[in-house]
């Protein structure tokens, strides 16, 4: 009878923990699911609601139900902007889903000591990302003039080279960035060796999936680099969806017609959203922490020697000398950016420019963001990733956040902009916080390292009664790294971001570096001197610390993530 009542109160105290699980689990999901219905599902109704206005914003909104699509569908230029956008997702999709994962295959058979240099070497790219800045020195470097590169065939104000030339560009900026992504994420799908094992082809296919949805995603939201290269010209060859709709809003003050382009646009990325989301879910992907520095080896299992893929060097021969040559290439303007940065031209742009003031704009309202972001995402991944209220379909609840999962501020920037103006937040510091507060990206790659966790975590509950020291070393500890590695690349895109900069501020004093390189280069085109300045005084500190940063997860941190499918 003894044994009988300890048995019923061992399973009540089960029974106990489990609830308390799922409520806490629950619990942590709320924040980011308030932030989620606030800061992406209500500015999409918003646009859909809008898109079936007639306003301007200043007088009264008149409803015209589907007018504005019959009218979209008939414009040709919208008609050419889905054209281009298309070419620049296939061009960003060939790009990315080549080469980066070939190579990174082609390099994991070799070990640390060829891997971490390689890395490094492609963290370069990752670190030099500046869209406004790498459009200016194009622009500079193909100068009919005075440009290196000119007589080269490229040209970007002849309206038959234009689009070519744009979409070369484009694909070297995301080919150095594709190499850098991809040694960091292909390399944790591999790990040491190009054989055909089911489970390691099904991780590939699954990462390379995503990949490719996200580059396509990325294309269909491009504007930064459009809007500072061509503007959509020459005679709108150049023209893409983010700047159609921006030309239509915010300089046509047309909001309705163009809150039906960003419909459409929102429409496509919650299907990629979506799709990557039942990829995520179905594949049973996750990320494992390797505590020892050679995990591929530790894969191999005990004792077990490492197959060394026979391809493999081959593959590297032919593949790295492309990839340093492309890089190269696409590198070069910015080089030469930094040979004409006279020492004078920084005095003259001190006079010109209030630095300090620039950069408070730039740096502070992001860094405000992420204070938001950060938590809501960390948060929420723990209860899902590591409570797992769900049990083995825990995964489920990052479905309804994935529909946004590549949505970025361009397809909702006519909710934001009303929401801020109805706010009286435009020319103001807190207006130039990015308007999304919960990155839905963060939040899976945090669920997707605790899910990795969570069965060690489990493990280490059972020596450890209370529970704190194995909820630190198992999930809090071994996620730092993490947490610098997503706040890092969170603060490089939106420091780099041109477009809400661009709605929120009108006045001069609350400019950001993006901005005001736009504004300097229209006013002083022809003082190259002076423009090499700005940008060299904006990106060279930017390259050192994101590098540095970069550089040192991917030499202690990052070649100790492995990326899984299947059960745990």
């Amino acid at each position: 009878m003894t044994t009988i009542q300890q048995v019923s109160g061992t399973e009540q105290r089960t029974e106990g923990m489990d609830a308390l699980r799922i409520l806490l689990g629950l619990a942590l999901i709320l924040p980011a699911l308030l932030a989620c219905l606030a800061g992406l599902v209500a500015p999409t109704i918003n646009t859909l609601i809008t898109s079936t206005q007639n306003t301007n914003l200043i007088g009264p909104a008149q409803f015209v139900g589907l007018a504005n699509y019959v009218r979209l569908f008939a414009d040709k230029v919208f008609a050419r902007a889905w054209g281009f956008t298309l070419q620049v997702a296939v061009v960003r999709v060939l790009a990315a889903g080549i080469v980066p994962p070939l190579l990174a295959l082609a390099v994991a058979p070799f070990g640390r000591r060829v891997r971490l240099p390689l890395r490094l070497l492609f963290t370069v790219p990752l670190a030099m990302f500046a869209p406004v800045s790498l459009a200016l020195v194009w622009l500079a470097a193909l100068n009919p003039t005075s440009g290196f590169l000119r007589g080269t065939g490229l040209a970007l104000s002849d309206p038959v080279r234009a689009g070519w030339t744009f979409l070369l560009v484009d694909a070297l900026a995301t080919f150095g960035i594709a190499c850098g992504v991809g040694l960091i994420v292909f390399l944790a799908a591999r790990q040491e060796s190009l054989s055909r094992d089911p489970a390691r082809i099904k991780t590939l296919l699954a990462v390379w999936g995503i990949g490719a949805l996200a580059a396509a995603a990325l294309a269909l939201q491009s504007f930064t680099l459009n809007y500072a290269l061509t503007g959509g010209g020459p005679l709108n060859v150049t023209m893409t969806l983010a700047l159609y709709q921006y030309n239509l809003a915010f300089r046509n003050l047309r909001f309705g017609y163009g809150a039906a382009a960003a419909t459409i646009t929102l429409a496509v990325l919650m299907l990629l959203g979506l799709i990557a989301s039942l990829i995520v879910l179905f594949t049973g992907l996750r990320v494992e922490f390797a505590l020892s520095k050679n995990a591929g080896r530790a894969e191999a299992g005990a004792g077990e020697p490492v197959q060394r893929a026979p391809l493999a060097i081959p593959l590297l021969v032919v593949l790295l000398p492309i990839s340093l040559a492309l890089c190269t290439f696409g590198a070069l303007p910015s080089a030469w950016n930094l040979l004409n940065a006279l020492p004078a031209a920084f005095g003259e742009l001190a006079q010109r420019v209030p630095v300090g003031r620039v950069l408070v704009n730039t740096l502070v309202p992001p860094m405000m963001a992420l204070l938001a972001q950060l938590p809501l995402a960390y948060l929420a991944a723990l209860g899902i990733g590591a409570l797992r209220p769900l049990g083995k379909w825990s995964e489920a609840l990052l479905v309804p956040f994935g529909l946004w999962l590549f949505v970025g501020v361009e397809p909702l920037s006519i909710a934001a902009y009303q929401t801020a103006r109805g706010a009286s937040l435009l020319n103001t510091l807190i207006g130039l916080t990015p308007p999304m507060m919960l990155s839905v990206p963060m939040l899976f790659v945090f669920t997707l390292f605790f899910k990795g966790q969570e069965p060690r975590w489990r493990a280490a509950r059972e020596a450890d009664p209370s529970g704190v020291r194995a909820f630190f070393t198992q999930l809090v500890l071994p996620s730092l790294p993490l947490v610098a590695l997503l706040a890092c690349v969170a603060l490089l895109i939106s420091t780099q971001d041109l477009l809400w900069p661009l709605l929120i501020a009108a006045k001069p004093e609350y400019r950001t570096a993006s901005v005001t390189l736009l504004q300097l280069f229209g006013m002083f085109s022809a003082k190259w001197q002076l423009i090499a300045a700005c940008i060299t005084l904006f990106g060279l500190p930017a390259f050192m610390f994101y590098f540095g940063v970069l550089g040192a997860l991917q030499i202690f941190y990052l070649d100790r993530l492995t990326l899984r499918t299947g059960a745990g």
